[in-house]
């Protein structure tokens, strides 16, 4: 019969993959991301028409 392994994480491992999504996203309301959402979503709506 295999071992069994827990389903679950460090401390150690979730410090680590919440300040990589932190640096991979910063801040998802913050003014510079609110308009890079508007300058894609108008770019795709452009696209999308031709």
């Amino acid at each position: 019969m295999s071992a069994r392994v827990p389903n679950t994480i460090t401390d150690q491992q979730w410090d680590d993959i919440s300040r990589r999504a932190h640096k991979a996203n910063r801040d998802v309301l913050s003014d510079d991301a609110t308009r890079r959402r508007l300058i894609y979503g108008e770019q795709k709506r452009k696209a999308d028409q031709s």
